[in-house]
């Protein structure tokens, strides 16, 4: 497999910082080599020119900042996106290997129909959700269109508002690293209590502070951690998506929506594999309620 893909980092504002500095300077000095053969009114002139140009400059740099930050974002955005491409090029090269190859591939968990089992269960329950409320809209005119629209944005609000619920998942963490901003992220994937399989995908989240630290301390005595969050359904409205795409990143809901979700960390524990079973009992009485619902 070639070596990940690295992202540039975007530009510095610190130019522009500089370039405002050197400009006052410049002008300061100009300023005061004139100053005694200046009139009041010709002073205050300069001083208004002054003030303006550094207001000017106090804008730009505003705007250099807010597309920096921006940058940023698509960058943390990208990388992950990566990290999931590189998941499905691996599986891919895994099926088209040998059958011994193929033979040896990890197996999968079936994904559970509690939609707060797992991220993998809550997009299936998004996915059904949708094509129940939404499949058969019309859009043959712009009016048609635009209101088939605003119930997306509806929907998509709705849910949001609907699909949350404290959970408690059994994970693996790998990859923790920490990231120029100080956050701390990982590729978290969910197991399935009994047999430990994964469920879906992995996915790379942002870990708060005290976790990572803790989970950087004890992954060597425990490789699996329970997760205690409140787990939110955030699915977000696209008015540029009909359809999945080539790699399906983000996960597609329908038209128009793609699969999102937050997580609001309560704590985390660490087990190893031959305790998971004594810790799930320990802590049944902490697991949220069955949300599943018939079909």
């Amino acid at each position: 497999m070639p070596p990940p893909m690295t992202l540039p980092r975007p530009p510095s504002i610190t130019t522009a910082k500089l370039s405002l500095t050197l400009l006052l300077v410049m002008f300061v000095a100009a300023l005061s080599s004139h100053a005694q053969n200046s009139s009041p009114a010709e002073l205050r002139r300069q001083v208004q020119t002054l003030n303006d140009k550094i207001r000017l400059l106090e804008e730009r740099l505003g705007e250099s900042q807010t597309r920096v930050q921006r940058l940023e974002e698509d960058r943390i955005t990208l990388r992950q996106a990566l990290r999931q491409a590189e998941d499905v090029i691996s599986n891919l090269r895994a099926l088209i290997g040998s059958p011994d190859q193929v033979a040896s591939m990890p197996q999968i968990a079936k994904t559970p129909l509690d939609p707060y089992a797992s991220p993998a269960s809550m997009l299936a329950e998004l996915r059904w959700q949708y094509h129940q409320s939404l499949s058969d809209l019309p859009m043959q005119s712009p009016k048609q269109i635009a209101k088939s629209h605003e119930q997306i944005k509806i929907w998509c609000k709705n849910t949001n508002k609907q699909m949350r619920s404290k959970i408690r998942w059994l994970t693996r963490v790998d990859q923790l690293e920490r990231t120029r901003q100080g956050q701390y992220t990982a590729r978290v994937r969910v197991l399935d209590e009994l047999t430990l399989l994964p469920i879906g995908d992995p996915m790379s989240l942002i870990i708060p502070k005290r976790f990572a630290q803790k989970i950087a301390r004890e992954r060597d005595r425990k490789p699996l951690w329970w997760i205690n969050a409140l787990f939110i359904a955030t699915p977000q409205y696209d008015p540029e998506r009909a359809t999945p795409g080539v790699f399906e990143v983000p996960p597609f809901v329908g038209p128009f929506v793609s699969f999102a979700y937050e997580l609001e960390w309560i704590g985390i524990k660490g087990v190893t594999v031959k305790n998971t079973t004594e810790a799930n009992d320990s802590d049944a009485s902490n697991a949220p309620p069955p949300t599943s619902k018939p079909r």
